[in-house]
Protein backbone atom coordinates (compact mmCIF):
# COMPACT_ATOMS: atom_id res chain seq x y z
CA UNK A 1 0.00 0.00 0.00
CA UNK A 2 1.14 3.04 -1.22
CA UNK A 3 2.17 6.42 0.94
CA UNK A 4 -0.35 8.15 -0.73
CA UNK A 5 -3.37 5.75 -0.10
CA UNK A 6 -2.17 5.21 3.42
CA UNK A 7 -2.84 9.33 4.09
CA UNK A 8 -6.07 9.35 2.19
CA UNK A 9 -7.97 6.09 4.64
CA UNK A 10 -6.38 8.39 7.49
CA UNK A 11 -8.26 11.70 6.82
CA UNK A 12 -11.06 9.26 5.63
CA UNK A 13 -11.21 7.84 9.05
CA UNK A 14 -10.87 11.60 11.17
CA UNK A 15 -13.61 12.69 8.95
CA UNK A 16 -15.75 9.78 9.94
CA UNK A 17 -15.19 10.41 13.83
CA UNK A 18 -15.82 13.77 14.08
CA UNK A 19 -19.00 13.31 11.86
CA UNK A 20 -19.58 10.83 15.08
CA UNK A 21 -18.96 12.83 17.37
CA UNK A 22 -20.91 15.54 16.44
CA UNK A 23 -23.56 16.43 19.28
CA UNK A 24 -26.68 17.25 16.98
CA UNK A 25 -25.78 13.54 14.57
CA UNK A 26 -25.83 11.86 18.23
CA UNK A 27 -28.78 13.20 19.01
CA UNK A 28 -30.22 12.11 15.58
CA UNK A 29 -29.22 8.66 15.70
CA UNK A 30 -29.95 7.78 19.23
CA UNK A 31 -33.20 9.98 19.70
CA UNK A 32 -31.12 10.88 22.82
CA UNK A 33 -31.44 8.77 25.04
CA UNK A 34 -29.53 9.10 28.39
CA UNK A 35 -28.90 5.40 28.63
CA UNK A 36 -26.15 5.98 25.54
CA UNK A 37 -25.30 9.54 25.79
CA UNK A 38 -25.58 12.34 29.02
CA UNK A 39 -27.39 15.02 27.12
CA UNK A 40 -26.15 17.27 29.25
CA UNK A 41 -22.46 16.87 27.79
CA UNK A 42 -23.55 17.91 24.64
CA UNK A 43 -25.80 21.24 24.89
CA UNK A 44 -26.81 21.53 21.16
CA UNK A 45 -28.30 18.43 21.47
CA UNK A 46 -29.93 19.20 24.49
CA UNK A 47 -31.38 22.31 22.94
CA UNK A 48 -32.81 19.93 19.98
CA UNK A 49 -34.37 17.78 21.98
CA UNK A 50 -35.87 20.37 24.07
CA UNK A 51 -37.71 22.01 20.80
CA UNK A 52 -38.63 18.53 19.07
CA UNK A 53 -40.31 17.96 22.61
CA UNK A 54 -41.64 21.08 23.40
CA UNK A 55 -45.80 21.67 23.21
CA UNK A 56 -47.39 24.02 20.64
CA UNK A 57 -47.38 27.85 21.47
CA UNK A 58 -45.02 29.50 23.97
CA UNK A 59 -43.43 26.88 25.24
CA UNK A 60 -42.42 25.94 21.41
CA UNK A 61 -41.51 29.78 20.73
CA UNK A 62 -39.29 29.54 23.54
CA UNK A 63 -37.42 26.28 23.11
CA UNK A 64 -36.62 27.74 19.64
CA UNK A 65 -35.22 30.71 21.13
CA UNK A 66 -32.76 28.85 22.99
CA UNK A 67 -32.19 27.05 20.20
CA UNK A 68 -31.02 29.96 18.06
CA UNK A 69 -29.34 31.94 20.75
CA UNK A 70 -26.52 33.76 19.54
CA UNK A 71 -25.95 31.34 16.30
CA UNK A 72 -23.39 32.44 13.46
CA UNK A 73 -24.17 32.33 10.24
CA UNK A 74 -22.13 28.92 10.09
CA UNK A 75 -24.15 27.69 12.68
CA UNK A 76 -27.63 28.66 11.23
CA UNK A 77 -26.77 26.86 7.34
CA UNK A 78 -25.88 24.11 9.40
CA UNK A 79 -28.76 23.42 10.95
CA UNK A 80 -30.76 23.97 7.87
CA UNK A 81 -29.83 20.52 6.88
CA UNK A 82 -31.57 19.09 10.26
CA UNK A 83 -32.83 16.16 9.58
CA UNK A 84 -36.52 17.74 11.43
CA UNK A 85 -37.61 19.58 9.12
CA UNK A 86 -39.78 22.05 11.85
CA UNK A 87 -35.98 23.17 12.66
CA UNK A 88 -34.84 23.25 9.09
CA UNK A 89 -37.09 25.70 8.26
CA UNK A 90 -36.94 27.89 11.62
CA UNK A 91 -32.68 27.71 10.08
CA UNK A 92 -33.82 28.86 6.97
CA UNK A 93 -35.77 31.40 8.08
CA UNK A 94 -33.45 32.83 10.50
CA UNK A 95 -30.67 32.76 7.80
CA UNK A 96 -32.94 35.13 5.62
CA UNK A 97 -33.46 37.55 9.11
CA UNK A 98 -29.71 37.88 9.59
CA UNK A 99 -29.28 38.92 6.15
CA UNK A 100 -32.03 41.33 6.21
CA UNK A 101 -30.38 42.93 9.74
CA UNK A 102 -27.04 42.98 8.18
CA UNK A 103 -28.79 45.45 5.66
CA UNK A 104 -30.54 47.39 8.31
CA UNK A 105 -27.14 47.85 9.65
CA UNK A 106 -25.24 48.86 6.55
CA UNK A 107 -26.29 50.19 3.00
CA UNK A 108 -30.11 50.79 3.99
CA UNK A 109 -29.07 52.45 7.88
CA UNK A 110 -31.67 53.94 9.61
CA UNK A 111 -35.06 52.86 6.98
CA UNK A 112 -37.57 51.59 8.93
CA UNK A 113 -38.93 49.27 6.60
CA UNK A 114 -37.61 47.71 3.31
CA UNK A 115 -38.39 45.25 0.68
CA UNK A 116 -37.35 41.91 1.84
CA UNK A 117 -35.36 41.27 -1.86
CA UNK A 118 -36.99 38.49 -3.87
CA UNK A 119 -33.18 36.54 -4.49
CA UNK A 120 -33.64 36.08 -0.70
CA UNK A 121 -37.54 34.81 -0.37
CA UNK A 122 -37.03 32.92 -3.61
CA UNK A 123 -34.61 30.66 -2.04
CA UNK A 124 -36.85 30.17 1.08
CA UNK A 125 -39.85 29.12 -0.99
CA UNK A 126 -37.95 27.24 -2.66
CA UNK A 127 -36.13 25.33 0.27
CA UNK A 128 -39.52 24.81 1.41
CA UNK A 129 -40.52 23.10 -1.86
CA UNK A 130 -37.37 21.18 -2.04
CA UNK A 131 -37.84 19.46 1.82
CA UNK A 132 -41.43 18.91 1.64
CA UNK A 133 -41.71 18.25 -2.20
CA UNK A 134 -44.57 20.07 -2.85
CA UNK A 135 -45.00 23.53 -4.77
CA UNK A 136 -46.14 25.50 -2.09
CA UNK A 137 -49.70 27.46 -3.09
CA UNK A 138 -49.81 30.53 -5.09
CA UNK A 139 -51.26 33.07 -2.20
CA UNK A 140 -48.75 31.73 0.59
CA UNK A 141 -45.83 32.53 -2.16
CA UNK A 142 -47.52 36.09 -3.33
CA UNK A 143 -47.93 37.14 -0.30
CA UNK A 144 -43.66 36.22 0.93
CA UNK A 145 -42.26 36.95 -1.99
CA UNK A 146 -43.77 40.95 -1.75
CA UNK A 147 -42.67 40.87 2.00
CA UNK A 148 -41.04 43.80 3.60
CA UNK A 149 -38.47 44.15 6.84
CA UNK A 150 -39.15 46.04 9.51
CA UNK A 151 -36.20 47.66 11.37
CA UNK A 152 -37.40 45.80 14.91
CA UNK A 153 -36.29 42.43 12.94
CA UNK A 154 -39.56 41.27 11.62
CA UNK A 155 -40.89 40.92 8.38
CA UNK A 156 -44.78 42.33 7.25
CA UNK A 157 -46.90 40.62 4.97
CA UNK A 158 -49.14 42.96 2.86
CA UNK A 159 -51.88 39.98 2.85
CA UNK A 160 -53.17 41.27 -0.86
CA UNK A 161 -53.36 37.78 -2.51
CA UNK A 162 -56.29 35.45 -0.66
CA UNK A 163 -57.30 32.60 -1.21
CA UNK A 164 -61.14 32.66 -0.25
CA UNK A 165 -63.60 31.54 -3.22
CA UNK A 166 -65.34 35.36 -2.47
CA UNK A 167 -62.27 36.81 -4.39
CA UNK A 168 -62.12 34.74 -7.32
CA UNK A 169 -63.74 37.45 -9.23
CA UNK A 170 -61.19 39.68 -8.36
CA UNK A 171 -58.69 37.05 -9.66
CA UNK A 172 -57.11 36.47 -6.86
CA UNK A 173 -58.32 32.81 -6.11
CA UNK A 174 -56.30 30.13 -5.92
CA UNK A 175 -56.82 25.96 -5.83
CA UNK A 176 -57.96 24.34 -3.90
CA UNK A 177 -61.01 26.31 -2.56
CA UNK A 178 -64.16 26.00 -0.93
CA UNK A 179 -67.56 27.40 -1.39
CA UNK A 180 -70.86 26.86 0.92
CA UNK A 181 -74.52 26.88 -0.04
CA UNK A 182 -78.17 25.60 0.76
CA UNK A 183 -79.96 22.34 -0.80
CA UNK A 184 -83.41 20.79 0.05
CA UNK A 185 -84.73 21.53 3.29
CA UNK A 186 -82.29 23.98 4.06
CA UNK A 187 -79.03 21.40 4.28
CA UNK A 188 -75.44 22.97 3.72
CA UNK A 189 -73.28 21.44 1.50
CA UNK A 190 -69.90 22.59 1.20
CA UNK A 191 -67.74 21.63 -2.46
CA UNK A 192 -64.36 21.76 -2.63
CA UNK A 193 -62.74 22.45 -6.06
CA UNK A 194 -59.37 20.98 -6.55
CA UNK A 195 -57.35 20.70 -9.48
CA UNK A 196 -58.04 16.78 -10.60
CA UNK A 197 -61.10 15.24 -10.94
CA UNK A 198 -59.98 11.60 -10.22
CA UNK A 199 -57.17 10.76 -7.41
CA UNK A 200 -55.31 7.99 -9.70
CA UNK A 201 -51.97 10.02 -8.75
CA UNK A 202 -50.57 10.43 -5.26
CA UNK A 203 -49.16 13.66 -6.28
CA UNK A 204 -52.63 15.43 -6.40
CA UNK A 205 -51.03 18.33 -4.55
CA UNK A 206 -54.38 20.44 -5.53
CA UNK A 207 -57.15 18.21 -4.27
CA UNK A 208 -59.95 16.54 -6.03
CA UNK A 209 -63.62 18.05 -6.77
CA UNK A 210 -65.75 16.98 -3.86
CA UNK A 211 -68.95 17.87 -1.71
CA UNK A 212 -69.88 16.75 1.54
CA UNK A 213 -73.46 17.14 3.53
CA UNK A 214 -72.16 19.18 7.36
CA UNK A 215 -71.71 16.51 10.11
CA UNK A 216 -73.82 17.82 12.99
CA UNK A 217 -70.41 18.37 15.12
CA UNK A 218 -69.69 21.08 12.26
CA UNK A 219 -73.33 22.97 12.24
CA UNK A 220 -72.89 23.73 16.26
CA UNK A 221 -69.75 25.10 15.06
CA UNK A 222 -71.51 27.02 12.35
CA UNK A 223 -74.37 27.70 14.37
CA UNK A 224 -75.73 31.35 14.03
CA UNK A 225 -73.81 31.56 10.67
CA UNK A 226 -75.73 29.21 8.13
CA UNK A 227 -78.54 32.05 7.43
CA UNK A 228 -75.93 33.16 4.55
CA UNK A 229 -73.43 30.44 3.95
CA UNK A 230 -71.74 32.82 0.98
CA UNK A 231 -70.78 35.01 3.41
CA UNK A 232 -68.28 32.09 5.59
CA UNK A 233 -65.02 32.09 4.96
CA UNK A 234 -63.03 29.11 4.42
CA UNK A 235 -60.26 27.10 3.38
CA UNK A 236 -59.53 23.17 2.94
CA UNK A 237 -59.01 20.81 0.56
CA UNK A 238 -60.03 16.93 -0.46
CA UNK A 239 -58.61 13.71 -1.19
CA UNK A 240 -59.65 10.27 -0.93
CA UNK A 241 -63.21 10.43 0.37
CA UNK A 242 -62.17 12.80 3.21
CA UNK A 243 -62.05 16.77 3.25
CA UNK A 244 -60.44 19.40 5.53
CA UNK A 245 -61.98 22.40 6.36
CA UNK A 246 -60.57 25.60 8.24
CA UNK A 247 -63.01 28.61 9.16
CA UNK A 248 -61.67 31.99 9.36
CA UNK A 249 -63.42 33.34 12.47
CA UNK A 250 -62.34 35.52 15.02
CA UNK A 251 -58.55 35.77 13.92
CA UNK A 252 -56.02 33.32 14.16
CA UNK A 253 -56.45 31.91 18.14
CA UNK A 254 -56.06 28.20 17.78
CA UNK A 255 -58.05 28.18 14.69
CA UNK A 256 -59.29 24.16 14.55
CA UNK A 257 -59.01 21.79 11.13
CA UNK A 258 -61.69 20.01 10.57
CA UNK A 259 -61.69 16.23 8.89
CA UNK A 260 -64.92 15.30 7.31
CA UNK A 261 -66.16 12.38 4.65
CA UNK A 262 -67.20 13.48 1.53
CA UNK A 263 -70.55 12.24 -0.25
CA UNK A 264 -68.11 9.78 -2.51
CA UNK A 265 -67.35 7.65 1.39
CA UNK A 266 -70.00 5.50 2.77
CA UNK A 267 -68.93 6.87 5.94
CA UNK A 268 -70.58 10.34 4.83
CA UNK A 269 -71.23 12.32 6.28
CA UNK A 270 -69.78 12.12 9.44
CA UNK A 271 -66.69 13.65 11.15
CA UNK A 272 -63.51 11.83 11.54
CA UNK A 273 -61.59 14.46 13.50
CA UNK A 274 -60.98 17.57 14.88
CA UNK A 275 -57.42 19.60 16.00
CA UNK A 276 -56.49 22.66 16.80
CA UNK A 277 -53.83 24.34 14.68
CA UNK A 278 -50.07 24.19 15.62
CA UNK A 279 -48.99 27.72 15.24
CA UNK A 280 -47.07 30.30 17.62
CA UNK A 281 -49.87 33.42 16.76
CA UNK A 282 -49.17 36.63 19.16
CA UNK A 283 -51.74 37.26 21.91
CA UNK A 284 -54.02 40.02 21.15
CA UNK A 285 -53.99 38.94 17.30
CA UNK A 286 -57.70 37.86 17.65
CA UNK A 287 -59.59 39.56 14.49
CA UNK A 288 -56.71 39.92 12.44
CA UNK A 289 -56.62 39.29 8.65
CA UNK A 290 -54.97 35.49 8.33
CA UNK A 291 -55.59 32.78 6.19
CA UNK A 292 -54.74 29.15 5.39
CA UNK A 293 -53.64 27.09 2.34
CA UNK A 294 -53.40 23.56 1.72
CA UNK A 295 -51.67 20.99 -0.42
CA UNK A 296 -51.58 17.20 -0.31
CA UNK A 297 -49.60 14.38 -1.06
CA UNK A 298 -49.58 10.46 -0.27
CA UNK A 299 -51.71 11.21 2.24
CA UNK A 300 -49.97 13.83 4.16
CA UNK A 301 -51.90 17.53 4.57
CA UNK A 302 -49.57 20.37 4.06
CA UNK A 303 -51.02 23.26 5.54
CA UNK A 304 -49.61 27.17 4.98
CA UNK A 305 -50.55 29.77 7.44
CA UNK A 306 -49.99 33.82 6.61
CA UNK A 307 -50.70 36.75 8.99
CA UNK A 308 -50.00 40.01 8.81
CA UNK A 309 -46.46 39.41 10.20
CA UNK A 310 -45.68 35.62 10.72
CA UNK A 311 -45.46 32.69 8.20
CA UNK A 312 -46.33 28.83 9.14
CA UNK A 313 -45.71 25.54 7.55
CA UNK A 314 -47.39 22.45 9.36
CA UNK A 315 -47.47 18.97 8.10
CA UNK A 316 -50.45 16.61 9.09
CA UNK A 317 -51.85 12.90 8.43
CA UNK A 318 -55.20 12.77 6.59
CA UNK A 319 -55.79 9.81 8.44
CA UNK A 320 -55.91 10.90 12.21
CA UNK A 321 -54.68 13.93 12.59
CA UNK A 322 -51.39 13.52 13.95
CA UNK A 323 -49.18 15.93 13.66
CA UNK A 324 -45.71 15.57 11.39
CA UNK A 325 -44.23 18.58 12.16
CA UNK A 326 -44.95 22.71 12.35
CA UNK A 327 -43.24 25.69 11.87
CA UNK A 328 -43.73 29.70 12.57
CA UNK A 329 -41.43 32.40 11.47
CA UNK A 330 -41.98 34.33 15.38
CA UNK A 331 -40.50 31.10 16.77
CA UNK A 332 -37.51 32.35 17.15
CA UNK A 333 -37.89 36.35 18.48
Amino acid sequence: MNQQLICQLFVISICFVLVRLDPLVIAEETELSPGVYDIDQFPDAKLRFNFLKAKPGVEKGKAARLLFLERSAEDVNYLCYDKDDSIAFCAAWQRLKMQMNAKLVGIDSGAIEIPIPQKLTREFIGFVEGRLRVPVPDAWAHNVLSAKYFFQGYPLFGMKYLPYKQYQNEKRFTLPYVSFGKIQNNEILVSFTGGYEREEDDNIFEGVEANAKLPLEMKLDLKGKLKDPELIYATGIASHGRAVIVLKDGGPICPKLMCIATDDSKEHPKLFWKIPLDSYWLPGFKGSQWFTEFRVRNNLLYLFHCTHDSIGVECISFKDGSRIFSFNSRWTE
